[in-house]
């Protein structure tokens, strides 16, 4: 399907593996040149050979964002590379405690250092970028969020933070419209990612479960029922992803969607 966004250059953090990983694949599949980012090199390097064998241009970015010299050096790298970055994709993101601890025994510095890894990255990033889409006329930010953001007891150092993202993907739009650019937000439900089979793992002690990952993940639908009997898949974020980055979603702003099968513990 054409969306209408061939020729523009996107920059997708977190895009080494996992929902970046396709989210980037995607919009190479609709034409966009990609930065690639992550910060293993191999694993970026891979994913930009397969951005490339889409036709478009690739570059691989690589940086901690969890810093603001990091977020500095790679907008520079991509906006080096790509000339522009019209499409903002903060993907990057990670829950530092897997074993799913009750908020008040987080301590201090994890929480401090979610916020920088998980939120500050993503408005770093827009900020390093905001200058190419006032200039261009035309411009999309699309922050990944998660469904755990308004679930109690859920990985809450990181589901907290990324509810604050949520925030910041409104405040972005209310001020960017008059740039022709949109921001919106995308809040996943369980996807099959690396890092979610290891939270599966970690569940499974919890829980008492056995068997492998495809045993796991029938057990917890079992737990969350949900109206599509699957967990979900990186490409089912990518093309809502992609759908937002295209005209056809030009009067879509400032909304966070809710990506999750229709799960009861991700509404």
């Amino acid at each position: 399907m054409d969306l209408g966004i061939r020729g523009r250059c996107a920059f997708v953090s977190g895009s080494s593996s996992g929902i970046g990983r396709a989210i980037a694949l995607e919009l190479a599949a609709e034409g966009c040149n990609v930065a690639v980012h992550g910060r293993n090199k191999v694993r970026a390097e891979e994913t930009a050979h397969a951005v490339e064998a889409q036709g478009v241009k690739a570059i691989v970015t690589i940086g901690d964002l969890a810093t603001a010299e990091g977020c500095d050096a790679v907008a520079a790298l991509a906006i080096a590379g790509l000339g522009a970055v019209e499409i903002v994709i903060n993907n990057a993101g990670i829950a530092l405690l897997k074993d799913n601890p009750v908020w008040s025994d987080i301590p201090d510095q994890v929480w401090v250092d979610s916020f920088q890894v998980n939120f500050m990255s993503a408005l770093r990033m827009s900020k390093a970028f905001l200058p190419c889409i006032q200039k261009s006329g035309w411009g999309r930010f699309i922050q990944i969020s998660t469904g755990g953001s308004r679930v109690a007891g859920i990985l809450s150092e990181y589901g907290s933070v990324k509810a604050a993202m949520n925030k910041l993907t409104a405040d972005i739009a209310k001020s960017v419209g008059k740039y022709g650019a949109t921001s919106n937000g995308i809040m996943p439900g369980l996807i099959m990612t690396p890092a979610i089979e290891e939270y599966l793992r970690v569940l499974s002690k919890q829980m008492n479960w056995e068997g492998d990952m495809a045993e796991l993940e029938r057990k917890y639908l079992q737990m969350s029922p949900q109206s599509v009997p699957r967990v979900g898949r990186p490409r089912d974020i990518a093309a809502m992803a992609a759908f937002l980055c295209s005209p056809l979603a030009g009067y879509m702003t400032g909304v966070t969607f809710s990506i999750n099968g229709g799960s009861g513990s991700f509404v």
